[in-house]
């Protein structure tokens, strides 16, 4: 008969090796038939504050784990390692985790398209501030997420926004308002900027207005055969600009009116540049020998600012020339200039003519849209210079023209 008594197995005896009771080793309670990948990579924090409470986190590729302590659970485990040749065993003190195990892939779907890796690992890494960081560390997370804009807030004001910006931008000028503004307070004579022929680029009405023209007598200069008589009745006898033009003038030139009435007009642009300190009207009116009161009014309006006296307010009819209308002055008589000697100057007598450095005369020719060069050696025939002569400057007007740009010459060189 078969003997039914179990059979006993023999006893096997073991001993105790050594007990940990400082905490060295975690337990994760996971479910039932886990299988945690060798690559994945686990990591223990600890609460600075309480040794007891701990976080654990894994992840790998496809999955994240989780785990903490609860304050619910009985945390009094020991972990035990069997040493099978020595027959004992070792004891250390454990606490268990309740973990979980999440998909990455899942996560994914639920954070949307604007949180990057980078965005979801500050979060975590917030969270663990929180738990375990220090009172300061704590306090700049709180701050951050206080200060953080959230852009789905700004939708709803989004259209006041841009109701707000309209009616900021209503007033501003467009570029073509921008332009015409500047050019109206720019110390350039208006010039144009289409003009086909070079003589129509700074039209001679952008100098001499309409309304003065009829006051530009010269028959009395006209009548004169002797140069040295002809430039005593211009309004600026000291220049020797002036006196090369009437020695050199032809008389048979069929604007010969015209040209005088130029010349005229240039000698009182030059003479109010060469006695900038008659301060008032009646000084500069002797100065210029008594020109038209009218040329005389729209000098002192063009080139002149009213000169205060005590207390802010203007002399009666005092004015000064500030570096500004001098610049403004200096323009226009430049632009006389260009007509008088076939837009092409030289730079060397000009220079002396208005006691400017050459450096200075170049920029404000440059400001009118001229260009600067070296003369070739039959221009410097043409001209009346020695064929020895080495480097004339002259100053060239041409079209197709490009628009200038001013920029002030105060204090730049003289």
């Amino acid at each position: 008969m078969p003997d039914n008594k179990k059979t006993e197995k023999p006893a096997v005896e073991l001993k105790v090796g050594a007990y940990n009771p400082e905490p060295s080793v975690v337990v994760g309670s996971f479910f039932n038939g886990l299988t945690i990948p060798s690559d994945t990579s686990f990591q223990l924090y600890r609460n600075k504050q309480d040794a007891s409470k701990l976080v654990l986190h894994g992840e790998n590729e496809a999955l994240d784990y989780d785990g903490s302590t609860k304050e619910d659970i009985n945390n009094d485990y020991v972990v035990g390692v069997y040493d099978p040749t020595s027959k004992s065993i070792e004891f250390y003190k454990s606490s268990m985790l309740v973990s979980t195990v999440s998909s990455k892939a899942s996560k994914a779907k639920k954070i949307p398209d604007i949180k990057q890796a980078n965005v979801r690992y500050a979060t975590k890494r917030n969270a663990l501030g929180e738990e375990f960081g220090t009172k300061k560390a704590r306090k700049a997370i709180l701050d951050q997420e206080r200060n953080r804009i959230d852009s789905t807030s700004l939708q709803s004001d989004s259209s006041f926004i841009y109701e707000k910006i309209a009616t900021s931008t209503a007033h501003i000028p467009t570029p073509e308002e921008v332009k015409s503004n500047l050019l109206k307070d720019s110390p350039i004579p208006r010039f144009d900027e289409e003009a086909t022929n070079v003589v129509d680029v700074y039209p001679l009405t952008s100098v001499i207005p309409k309304k003065e023209w009829p006051a530009i007598r010269v028959d009395e200069i006209i009548k004169q055969d002797d140069p040295k008589v002809q430039i005593q009745l211009l309004a600026h006898q000291r220049s020797r600009y002036l006196q090369k033009k009437l020695e050199k003038f032809d008389s048979s030139t069929s604007k010969r009116k015209e040209k005088f009435q130029i010349l005229y007009y240039l000698s009182v642009l030059m003479g109010t540049y060469n006695n900038m300190r008659a301060n008032s009207k009646e000084n500069l009116r002797l100065k210029l020998q008594n020109p038209p009161e009218v040329i005389l009014d729209s000098v002192i309006a063009r080139f002149t600012v009213n000169r205060r006296g005590e207390f802010g307010k203007p002399k009666d009819k005092a004015f000064t020339i500030d570096p500004d209308h001098e610049d403004k002055l200096l323009l226009h008589i430049l632009v006389l200039v260009l007509h008088l000697d076939d837009f092409y100057v030289d730079m060397g007598p000009m220079a002396q003519e208005l006691s400017l450095k050459p450096s200075k005369l170049q920029q404000l020719f440059k400001y009118l849209g001229c260009t600067s060069k070296n003369a070739t050696k039959l221009e410097l025939d043409a001209m009346g210079y020695p064929a020895s002569t080495k480097a004339v400057k002259v100053a060239t007007l041409k079209v197709p023209f490009k628009a200038p740009t001013f920029v002030s010459t105060r204090g730049g060189p003289r």
